[in-house]
């Protein structure tokens, strides 16, 4: 048979596997696109992949050879998220079968095979070793199998012989593998993530590491997930669970399916536990970032507790331990030195996939009333605590290797709308510096995550402001951005949330950040005394916001539950300057404008008219400082509502003031029979859009 088209169309298919009791049910097979890789266009995959943690390596065979590619695992669908080797430099443009530098030699098993690869250097083959570890029994042994070319009866074929490889010693024993844990003593808690299993029961409190996804413990949740399926223990092994904010949705949302979690405070993400939230299964409360801490420490969340009033076990990541067994953070700081001090006992799991970040932190624990003494933070880099966090090493019962990096994905990449929103609002700093209200400067920025967040940063390292300062919660890629262009001083946060280049990136250029972020105790970055202090402008995205400048930042028609408060709540109250920035609609399947998020009235109030100065969509900005509700109201319909919800608004406001002047009770006027009139037509007719009120 001829082929008639050298390099044709490939399709992309997902094989999903479901576990069921019948070992013979066959995979669902779901194409994702008929012509996902293009004619002339190098089918990625056919000649192999390896995946390697979060990264998937794709090796693609045409015509001149075979070429590289790599994406995060979790965006393979995505053909923009891929990476090329060409020319020996990772690329986003996608090659074709003609372009030349996409050839990638590959000097084993005569020239076949895959191997996983760091910057395109061969390093272990994956074709032609293999290893299975679920074949082992003990830990002390793992079976290999590898291809073999062999000849019978005078006939070539390939076979796979397996063979059974004993340990001489435990891995894990070697101290060669913890090159950042300099007290030996640490040494002989040493175990696996399958080992800890022993020390976890039904019903127990427990906290965890990490903020914004960043910083959390792999191992041993995994494992006790694990152990769960295994078992069929769903439902039966439940936790209450604490954390700084959220983690990684792979391991929360795993733990979420698997019906592990009774209780959860105070912030999550994850499509499975905001079901879990939603349906009532996992009982979560949102509070104030700063004050969850302290609260821990207070007992509030233990007060209930029937044994003692500690957390059973806090399980923390650390990039190192100190000669004096002191824990070095990794990207995030968060909630762990509260969580160690109300810990009974305490899991270490040290990261040696990722550098330490020993000097990056500046650790402080909660005091109690009466003895709280002020935090003397008068400029964002001054320092007022340690770089690392004490344990007592009685509480450690478990050290456990990690080599996962944090599964943080892609940068949600700006469009239109967000720009629109940053131009908006970088005119409006450009204008308040004119006007003498801000240093030229400015005042030290703080920002949520986001794309809309993402094109304001981007925005201001290209604008005019030098000598930036940022004090905030989560610094994203664009921060990167902002340093590299030179106008931005110096960040403090509690988190530093990178993709997975941006993490390449910032270690590889470690000198050039090193001495200009602090990563602190998140009761210190959103500390409502520091924030008053140093005079924070504020920005952050609501779910909606009402006439009057009430906004909503947690639950889609005042009752489903997002992610929860989060540190908006502490930063919009005590800024100087208070901004929330949103669309002016979000899109649905039935309405083509979408929904409005400027409302006569919010669902559900976070953040109240009385905090708030600012309000931009793409629309316009909407500047309320010194007006009274009346006034607001007009700004906000005349700046930031849609042009299709505008004459809806302004009628309703129209109506609600004629109302409530004829009653005499005008301050703030609303009609309580029809307030809620859109969203109700929202929940039964699919729109926003009424004909009336």
């Amino acid at each position: 048979m001829k082929s008639f088209i050298a390099n044709p169309d490939t399709s992309l298919y997902r094989v999903t596997w479901e576990k069921r009791r019948d070992g013979n049910c066959l995979p669902r097979v779901d194409i994702i696109s008929e012509a996902f890789w293009k004619e002339k266009q190098i089918p990625l995959g056919v000649y192999g992949t390896v995946v390697k943690d979060t990264v998937a390596c794709l090796f693609g065979q045409f015509s001149k050879g075979i070429h590289l590619a790599r994406v995060a695992a979790n965006h393979v669908t995505d053909i923009k998220a891929y990476e090329c080797w060409v020319n020996r430099v990772w690329t986003k443009r996608m090659p074709s079968s003609n372009t030349k530098g996409a050839v990638m030699t590959i000097n084993i098993a005569g020239g076949q095979g895959t191997s996983t690869l760091v910057n395109g250097n061969a390093s272990i083959p994956a074709y032609s070793l293999q290893s299975h570890p679920g074949m082992s029994k003990s830990g002390k042994d793992i079976y290999l199998s590898y291809t073999r070319n062999d000849v019978f009866a005078g006939h070539g074929f390939y076979s796979t012989p397996i063979v059974h490889v004993v340990w001489e010693v435990t891995l894990p024993k070697r101290d060669p593998g913890f090159p950042t844990v300099k007290r030996p003593s640490m040494f002989k808690h040493l175990m696996k993530a399958e080992d800890t299993l022993k020390f976890f029961k039904d019903g127990q409190y427990l906290g965890w590491s990490g903020f914004t996804g960043v910083g959390y413990p792999k191992m041993v949740p995994a494992a006790l997930a694990d152990h769960v399926e295994r078992e069929g223990l769903q439902g039966k092994m439940k936790f209450n669970l604490f954390c700084g904010a959220s983690v990684g949705a792979e391991i929360e949302d795993r733990w979420a399916r698997n019906d592990m979690i009774d209780r959860r405070y105070p912030h999550q993400v994850g499509r499975n536990i905001k079901q879990g939230i939603n349906t009532g299964r996992i009982r979560f409360a949102d509070k104030h970032l700063s004050q969850f801490p302290q609260d821990l420490v207070y007992g509030f969340y233990t007060k209930d507790k029937p044994d003692n009033k500690k957390l059973d076990i806090v399980i923390i990541e650390a990039t190192a331990i100190t000669e004096e067994g002191a824990i070095v953070p990794g990207a995030s700081v968060g909630a762990s030195p509260e969580l160690i001090q109300m810990a009974d006992k305490v899991i270490i799991e040290v990261n040696t996939r990722i550098p330490s970040f020993e000097g990056l932190h500046d650790i402080n624990f909660c005091s109690l009333p009466p003895n709280r003494k002020p935090y003397l933070v008068m400029a964002v880099e001054d320092r007022i605590g340690s770089t690392s966090i004490p344990v007592d090493p009685e509480k450690i019962i478990a050290v456990v290797e990690s080599d996962r990096p944090d599964n943080t994905g892609s940068n949600t990449p700006a469009d239109e709308t967000a720009v629109a929103i940053a131009g908006h609002l970088i005119e409006f700093l450009e204008h308040e510096v004119k006007m003498g209200r801000l240093p030229k400067q400015l005042l030290p920025l703080q920002s949520g995550i986001g794309n809309i967040a993402n094109a304001i940063i981007g925005g201001l390292a290209k604008g005019p402001f030098e000598q930036v300062t940022v004090w905030t919660e989560v610094l994203q890629d664009t921060f990167l951005d902002f340093f590299d262009s030179g106008k931005l001083k110096f960040a403090s946060a509690t988190s530093v949330r990178f993709s997975p280049n941006g993490f390449d990136h910032f270690y590889q250029n470690w000198s050039n950040y090193y001495d200009k972020l602090l990563l602190r105790s998140q009761q210190v970055s959103n500390s409502p005394e520091i924030i008053r202090r140093l005079g924070c402008i504020a920005m952050n995205t609501p779910v909606e916001f009402d006439i009057y400048g009430h906004a909503n930042s947690t639950l889609v028609a005042g009752s489903g539950m997002l992610n929860g408060l989060g540190g908006s709540g502490d930063f919009l109250r005590n800024a100087k300057l208070s901004i929330m920035h949103t669309p002016s609609t979000r899109p649905t399947k039935s309405d083509k404008t979408g929904i409005s998020c400027v409302v006569p009235m919010a669902t559900h109030v976070d953040q109240t008219e009385h905090d708030l100065d600012v309000y931009v969509t793409e629309q316009g900005l909407a500047d309320l400082r010194g007006l009274c509700p009346r006034d607001r109201a007009q700004v906000i319909i005349d700046k930031c509502a849609h042009p299709d919800y505008k004459d809806l608004l302004k009628d309703y406001l129209d109506s609600a003031t004629k109302f409530c002047m004829r009653v005499g009770m005008g301050h703030e006027p609303h009609m309580l029979d029809k307030v809620f009139k859109m969203h109700v037509n929202l929940m039964n007719n699919g729109t926003m859009k009424i004909d009336s009120w």
